[in-house]
Order: C-alpha cells, then structure tokens, then sequence
C-alpha cells in the first residue's frame, strides 16, 4: 500500500483536547478518516455500484481475483481489498438500479476486509459519546432513524461494507491519511506527529 496513515491516538498521545479536536474537524467533512482490517473481524457484506459495462464480467472477475478489490495492480488494491467467501454464488445478490444515473447494477457479496477503510460519520455520530456502531449506508439513507453512528466506505462512495452484527469502532483506533497530518500538525503545534503505519503489504 503506497499512502501512509497515522493513528490519530498517537498524534494526540498527550493531549485529550487534540483528539476531540480531530474528531470535530472529521465530524464537520474537513478531515477524512480511515479504519484498518485485517481480515480478523466478522463476516461483513460488501456492497458494491458497478457499471453496465462492468457488469458483463463482474462475476467472473470477483471469482478469479481480478475485480478492482482484488487485483494487486488496481488502485483501490493500494489502499484496501475485499477476499469474498466461497463459493461465491451461495451469497451473491444482483439488483439492477437507475438511482444513480443510468443503468446500475448493486452487487452484496460476503466476505472480509482487508487495509484502510474511509469512515463517514451520520448524523448520529455528533452525539455519541463511546465507541461508534458501524451502519448500513441504504438503510440509513432510506430509514435515517436506523442505529449506526459511521458507514465504512471505499474511497468510492457508493461501495461500503455492511456488518451482519454490531461491530464497534473505538475513536482511537482511527487514522488519518500523510496527506493531512502537516495541516494537522500546523494547526495542533503536534511537535512529535508519531510513527507512520507500516502495514502497507
């Protein structure tokens, strides 16, 4: 993985403050933030937006390893991918849909999470004060009174992960991409910015 990402608890080890302060910046859509996977979490649903043209070798592609969450020279495969469960059509859905624009098809396949994972906060999440509760991004942009504080994204928006059970993320195990942390570190006075994640392979 070519970015590096900071752990937000270790850019603000010594001060309560700077944390919450990095968690308003996020809150308000001025500072991205992201989540690790490691694969160790439970099962999650990856819903995905793919193209009418993508569609006629989608399936084939996620089967083989070749999709844009799994091939090793694909840009998102930088940052992140998704290993789906065999055999993939025993959990497979396909649904067409012209809410986005044209011809659509959404895809929700089950599988685990690997590298970082953009965290967006819903409305929720200005007011929780523990652990945030991951969401499904269609059941809260149909049903905003569904429970979850966070959706877990790709750095496209309409591909996200959906969690079969609660899963929590705790604030500290947040990160913040290099591209940010000069700004962060201008703005804090953060003398120390940390060490930089490795998990990059």
């Amino acid at each position: 993985m070519s970015k590096k990402f900071h752990l937000i608890s270790e850019l603000a080890s010594s001060s309560v403050e700077i944390l919450s302060e990095i968690i308003q910046l996020w809150l308000k859509k001025e500072l991205p933030l992201y989540v690790y996977f490691d694969g160790k979490h439970p099962t999650c649903t990856f819903r995905r937006c793919i193209s009418y043209d993508e569609h006629h070798y989608a399936i084939s592609d996620i089967i083989y390893g070749r999709d844009l969450y799994q091939h090793s020279e694909s840009p998102e495969a930088e940052q992140r991918f998704f290993v789906p469960e065999t055999p993939l059509d025993a959990h497979l859905k396909i649904k067409p849909t012209f809410q986005y624009g044209g011809l659509k098809f959404i895809y929700k396949y089950r599988g685990r999470a690997f590298g970082y994972w953009m965290v967006k906060p819903t409305k929720k999440a200005r007011v929780c004060r523990g652990d945030y509760l991951t969401g499904d991004c269609d059941a809260i942009e149909f049903k905003p009174e569904t429970l979850g504080d966070v959706t877990i994204h790709s750095d496209t928006e309409l591909d996200f992960l959906v969690f079969l059970d609660d899963y929590y993320i705790d604030k500290k195990d947040l990160y913040i991409p290099s591209d940010y942390l000069e700004a962060i570190s201008n703005k804090f006075q953060i003398v120390n910015a940390g060490e930089e994640n490795n998990d990059d392979d």
